[in-house]
């Protein structure tokens, strides 16, 4: 590379030249900047002196296949300072040839710092993903977690508990205190919830103060147990702005795959059984009853079908007399509604 090239590239951008072997031969000022090496550390090591272990084996094991066969690699490296901070590099890996042999002599590597840019679209990411009041998963990421939840219940044969979570005389309390104590109670609630749950299981506010649970469930007594303690932890007072506040909540919970049902459908079921739990008296929790509500659905398609055949004209009714049999005479009449369909 001549002088004038390599003082442009030098200006412009992060850039290194390795030996065939991958040893470092040549690095500029902006690398030992990011980097916070001086160049007589760097020159005569590899790269592996900025591995980050952000990135698994396989991916330098395909980016070095890739060069060593003369093809230019272009990707996203994370990379670790000397002082341990992690920074991101777009990079643009060169292979460069020897004009008699006509084999590859050098890489050369040109980078720029994407560190920033990377920042701000993992942040778009975790908000899009994140309540920002409780900083738990929002309703999208929740559709993720469950989804997952079930498909790994469907590989490895196991139970689910789909939970919705609901405060008990929150609306009160907002109206008492304010809303600006009311959402310091939500995040107190949260944070209560997050300390509660293993690193397995997921907690999410669906919004207003509702939450969700997605609980793996190994005994359903175990869970029982479990669901007692989470209550009487959220029910201990809270201490915001020195007022004490005592609030309860009630949770209704349905097991996949005994209510083998889309992610919808369990987080619907689970609500349903959510209000079963305050109209037991609040401060408990209530489980989905699958053959009850098949039977609760058969009645209220029957109404249903009946409300339409009255509308339909589908109802016809018929008197049957009654005869006595001793004397031949009418006694009465029996009134029949046929329905024709």
């Amino acid at each position: 590379m001549s002088a004038r090239y390599r003082a442009a590239v030098d200006a412009a951008a992060i850039f290194s030249e390795t030996d065939k072997s991958g040893i470092i031969t040549y690095v500029n000022e902006q690398f030992c900047d990011i980097s916070g090496y001086s160049a007589q550390e760097l020159i005569g090591q590899n790269h592996r002196i900025l591995n980050s272990g952000q990135h698994p084996p396989e991916f330098f094991i395909d980016m070095w296949k890739k060069v060593s066969r003369g093809q230019v690699w272009k990707g996203e490296i994370c990379n670790r300072k000397k002082d341990g901070s992690l920074y991101w590099v777009e990079s643009t890996i060169v292979p460069m040839y020897d004009d008699a042999s006509q084999r590859v002599q050098k890489y050369v590597s040109i980078r720029f710092d994407v560190t920033e840019k990377r920042k701000f679209l993992e942040t778009l990411q975790w908000q899009a993903e994140h309540d920002e009041l409780t900083g738990l998963p929002n309703r999208f990421l929740l559709s993720k977690a469950l989804d997952q939840a079930i498909v790994k219940a469907k590989s490895q044969p196991s139970t689910v508990a789909v939970g919705v979570l609901d405060l008990d005389g929150f609306k009160q309390i907002n109206d008492r205190y304010g809303h600006e104590i009311g959402d310091r109670l939500l995040v107190a609630v949260a944070d209560r919830l997050k300390h509660r749950m293993r690193i397995e299981d997921t907690v999410a506010r669906l919004g207003g103060d509702e939450f969700v649970l997605i609980l793996g469930v190994r005994d359903p007594k175990v869970l029982e147990s479990a669901l007692q303690r989470l209550l009487a932890a959220l029910s201990a007072v809270y201490i915001i702005d020195g007022i004490g506040i005592n609030i309860s909540a009630s949770i209704g919970v349905t097991l996949y795959p005994n209510d083998n049902e889309n992610a919808d459908t369990l987080l619907r079921h689970a609500d349903q059984a959510m209000y079963k739990a305050k109209q037991s008296g609040r401060n408990c929790f209530h489980l989905f009853d699958v053959s009850k509500d098949k039977m609760d659905k058969s009645a209220f398609d029957t109404v249903i079908r009946v409300r339409q055949a009255l509308h339909d004209g589908e109802l016809c009714l018929h008197y049957q007399p009654k005869i006595s049999l001793s004397s031949g005479a009418v006694i009465g009449f029996e009134a029949l509604l046929r329905w024709q369909h």
